[in-house]
């Protein structure tokens, strides 16, 4: 993964008028920045896809959020080149002047387009967000935010830089380098080689076979985050991991679950696009895996940064790593908010059991 990097963006928000969340806002707001960037840089916005526009290939809005179904020559979709990070603090309604906090994670060349992405962020404020609400004169409307800040982060480094505020005309380029390879080894160097836990932050669906993999065992969640590295590397960056996936494969079989505290959760979620409410099942809580698991070490971290599984870029497949012995996911003391991760600059961390009320 060398010469690959994940840009991590916290986004700091003011609520409007109340906002009110379905089981799954990371769609919500997937959709809300698309929406924004259409909105702000879409030369032909009589279209309702990027596919077959004359301006495509140039386009920021075809690169970053475009429609289209794009396979490769394997028939597998090509990632986008960002995910969703959603609020952690477990709420489901915000109330005027409350704190709206999430982030966007971009990935690799595309931070090219660095000035698109903060804009679009930006441009979030005009958009409504989420269910509609009743406000004054019962008129229907969707909850507004204003963001605040915007600010670039490198958690596993600790440094961080405002790249632009509310009151800002221009945008800074932050000197706050992203994740690389080498924050990552760094990281991995620290944790146990035959024990670590996994804290699945938000629902983590696997496949294998093409069949949806239940119980949740090491291989398939190793084979799919090497595949989504892979792909990330190719399409974003120099390459994908260059390792022996055979014999990683031979590994991972050897790796045995110590503990399994996770359970199936059936969110529904209603994106822009979808009139309608779609099921989207995963599994959140935290699992104890043992054996040798130093080879695996690196390629879980950098799960933290690009998530795994189905549906990563609306916020789904977040996963943490941390020593057997930290604090549940869903635990808001200041233990859990010490486990460390990529995402330690959220608030709490509550966002599988309060959230989710369909269990299977």
């Amino acid at each position: 993964m060398d010469g690959f990097v994940a840009y991590v963006l916290r986004v700091t928000a003011q609520v409007r008028s109340t906002i009110v969340l379905n089981e799954h806002p990371g769609s919500i707001l997937r959709s809300t920045f698309s929406h924004a960037l259409r909105h702000r840089f879409c030369l032909d916005r009589c279209r309702s896809c990027c596919a077959f526009c004359m301006h495509e290939l140039s386009c920021p809005v075809s690169m970053l959020a475009s429609c289209a179904e794009e396979v490769d020559e394997c028939g597998r979709d090509i990632p986008r080149p960002f995910v969703i990070v959603p609020p952690m603090d477990g709420k489901a309604t915000y109330q005027p002047g409350e704190l709206f906090e999430f982030g966007v994670t971009v990935f690799g060349n595309v931070m090219s387009l660095f000035p698109y992405v903060v804009t679009g962020l930006k441009a979030m404020s005009e958009s409504g967000i989420g269910r509609h609400v009743t406000g004054r004169a019962k008129r229907r409307h969707h909850g507004r935010i204003q963001v605040r800040q915007i600010t670039a982060v490198n958690p596993l480094m600790d440094t961080g830089q405002i790249v632009l505020t509310d009151k800002d005309h221009l945008i800074n380029l932050p000197a706050t380098g992203g994740v690389t390879h080498e924050d990552v080894l760094s990281r991995a160097a620290a944790l146990p080689p035959d024990r670590v836990s996994l804290e699945l932050v938000t629902p983590l669906q696997l496949v294998d076979d093409e069949r949806p993999v239940r119980p949740l065992r090491f291989a398939p969640l190793v084979r799919n985050l090497l595949d989504r590295l892979e792909a990330l590397g190719q399409y974003y960056g120099t390459g994908g991991p260059l390792v022996d996936h055979a014999e990683l494969a031979r590994g991972a079989r050897q790796v045995r679950v110590e503990k399994d505290q996770t359970r199936w959760v059936v969110p529904k979620s209603c994106g822009a696009r979808q009139r309608y409410n779609t099921p989207d099942g995963g599994f959140v809580g935290r699992v104890t895996f043992a054996g040798n698991l130093e080879p695996f070490l690196p390629w879980l971290i950098w799960g933290e940064a690009v998530h795994v599984g189905a549906d990563t870029t609306r916020g789904n497949g977040i996963i943490r790593v941390a020593s057997h012995t930290s604090a549940m996911p869903h635990d808001n003391s200041d233990k859990a908010s010490a486990a460390g991760g990529l995402y330690r600059w959220a608030r709490g961390s509550g966002l599988g059991a309060r959230r989710w009320g369909i269990v299977r």
